[in-house]
């Protein structure tokens, strides 16, 4: 092989293992008690100093398709603070909402994001690109808590832990169509992918309840799991689902196929979110009490490791896990780099090697 080939070789080799290993997945947790967002790198399981300064009383997270944005619902202050991923850095303004927001979601265009107004009875829905609120708060029913989008994105779902029912809202209009009879307390709310199922926990009774969204209707029995059940995450290939028991300091795992439980896990003190890494491996808990995040392996459904800590009071409603489209603050990597671009770099690169070489009156 000529001089120039191995020069190729050699310098586009580690440019393009440099490009794939950044794309890193993170767990953005809000600390209720202590005002901040704990970030995880779910590769080590360890916390990146330092806590991101948010809102009074954050709660919930929802987080861009495109990884570039997490939106955390401040509780106590009654707004939203957008989150650079890039940076893990609060940026632009906070958006007002409702009284006592408490969780959110956002579509998967990444074009709107909707924020529970627990007393209010209301949702607000924002313009992500404007950072404002699109129309008046939407009415719902009493307590509103989770909320859930279709795959399209042309429905959300809200679940309302005070009014047992869960609200369609059309994102055509902006409006109310439908509710569904969601048994007692429905409160956790978790899509199956590509649709067709609701999974929800019914805070006070101690249950999960299954929807037919084609038909809005409840499929079986209500499934018995564990002592006030939170918030609920389906893994991405539908198969199991895991839901937090707050007064038992366990998870609960659904088998989708039978709908039953086939595992009660012990994790920290007052499990409250639960979230899912995009591959599936991994399950994140928000231990309120036990200022800690624990992980489950979805393999075997144990603990991995020791509890992770984080900040005072963590919940982690929603969906808090990002898969990074670019390399993490600090990272030698700014944004993403195409292959493409990494074999022009190493071309320019080879090429000033030959011109050094020729001038050293070298054979190339």
């Amino acid at each position: 092989m000529r001089l120039v080939g191995r020069i190729l070789l050699t310098l586009a080799a580690p440019l393009s293992f440099g490009a794939h290993a950044f794309a890193a997945v993170y767990a953005y947790v809000p600390n209720f008690l202590s005002n901040s967002v704990s970030v995880i790198d779910t590769a080590t399981n360890t916390r990146i100093p330092p806590d991101i300064p948010v809102g009074n009383g954050p709660r919930g997270v929802a987080v861009s398709p495109d990884g570039l944005w997490a939106y955390v619902v401040n509780y106590t202050s009654k707004n939203v603070s957008t989150i650079s991923t890039l940076t893990n850095q609060e940026v632009g303004s906070r958006i007002p909402v409702g009284n006592n927001p408490y969780s959110a979601a956002v579509n998967p265009a990444g074009t709107r994001l909707i924020v529970s107004n627990g007393i209010d009875g209301t949702v607000s829905i924002i313009d992500t690109a404007t950072r404002t609120r699109v129309v008046p708060d939407v009415p719902t029913g009493t307590t509103p808590r989770a909320i859930v989008f279709s795959p399209d994105g042309r429905v959300a779902y809200v679940a309302n832990s005070g009014g047992n029912t869960i609200s369609m809202i059309s994102m055509a209009t902006n409006t109310v169509f439908g509710q569904i009879f969601a048994r007692t307390g429905p409160y956790g709310i978790a899509m199956a992918p590509g649709g067709g199922r609701l999974y929800v926990t019914n805070w006070n009774a101690n249950t999960v309840t299954v929807i037919d969204t084609r038909t809005n209707t409840l499929i079986g029995n209500a499934i018995a799991i564990g002592n006030l059940p939170d918030w609920i995450a389906v893994t991405p290939d539908g198969g199991q689902v895991y839901a937090s028991n707050l007064n038992d300091n366990t998870v609960s795992v659904i088998n989708t196929t039978s709908l039953t439980v086939t595992a009660t896990i012990a994790v920290g003190s007052q499990p409250i979110g639960v979230s899912i890494t995009p591959d599936g491996s991994k399950v994140y808990v928000a231990n309120f009490s036990g200022n800690s995040v624990s992980v489950i392996s979805t393999a075997t459904n144990t603990v991995i490791g020791s509890a992770i800590g984080v900040g005072t009071g963590p919940y982690g409603l929603g969906n808090f896990i990002v898969q990074a489209s670019t390399a993490p603050a600090g990272s030698i990597m700014a944004a993403p780099i195409s292959d493409t671009a990494l074999i022009v770099a190493a071309s320019a690169l080879a090429l000033g090697g030959m011109v050094a070489l020729r001038r050293s009156n070298l054979t190339v």
